[in-house]
């Protein structure tokens, strides 16, 4: 593979083929490039743990640049791609000033979005868990709950501040449920006025049954 490679996004897909075309240029050298609008690498599947203290957030992100030997990286976003001219047009995270960045050859793995269907107040009042701020943010917004619930002497008050819906019930959804659970039930205890049978989660599944990626005896298990 001859000339630059610009590879836009730092996930799973692109800088696991960053390290790829590393080993590929001893025999063929090329000039890659790795855009991503940050400069670390998020563990996807340690979020929740990482939300629930069960592990440190740091441990579930890596700075790119351990990641590359020979390659470099350009902390922005990704604004265009002029195919014409082969050129990335990046704006800096930071100054917010563009830069254009011919390529060769184009790697185009930015990511996904959450998609969320069109469910009155979903997008105002519920939470994601995509990134590291959404896993803190909701173990944040749970200790604040759990702080109001202390603060309240209504017992069914009580017990709806501490309800945790999870909608989404495959392995991202049950676990929530589960590390949640557990995080609330165990946090009540350092509260006198609390209990932690006040704690409850509901988990919300279109399907028949929840983990419908897995085999239904797994499935029944969980």
């Amino acid at each position: 593979m001859k000339g630059r490679v610009v590879v836009i996004g730092g996930g799973f897909a692109g800088a696991y083929c960053v390290q790829a075309l590393e080993r590929l240029r001893r025999q063929d050298p090329a000039d890659t490039v790795l855009v991503d609008r940050h400069n670390y690498f998020v563990f996807h599947p340690l979020l929740v743990e990482a939300g629930t203290g069960s592990l440190e957030p740091r441990h579930v992100v890596v700075p790119i640049r351990s990641f590359l030997r020979s390659s470099s990286f350009l902390m922005g976003e990704v604004t265009a791609v002029d195919l014409d001219r082969r050129e990335v047009v990046v704006r800096g995270a930071v100054t917010g000033e563009e830069r254009r960045l011919p390529y060769d050859h184009l790697v185009v793995a930015p990511g996904s979005v959450t998609r969320l269907p069109p469910v009155p107040g979903l997008e105002r009042h519920g939470f994601l868990l995509k990134s590291m701020t959404d896993a803190v943010g909701l173990r944040d917004r749970m200790i604040a709950m759990l702080e109001a619930a202390s603060a309240t002497e209504d017992p069914q008050r009580r017990r709806a501040l501490l309800h945790l819906a999870v909608v989404g019930a495959n392995f991202t959804g049950a676990e929530v449920a589960g590390e949640f659970h557990m995080f609330l039930r165990l946090a009540a205890r350092r509260y006198p006025n609390l209990s932690p049978d006040d704690c409850s989660v509901t988990l919300i599944e279109r399907e028949p049954r929840i983990l419908p990626a897995l085999d239904e005896d797994l499935a029944t298990y969980a």
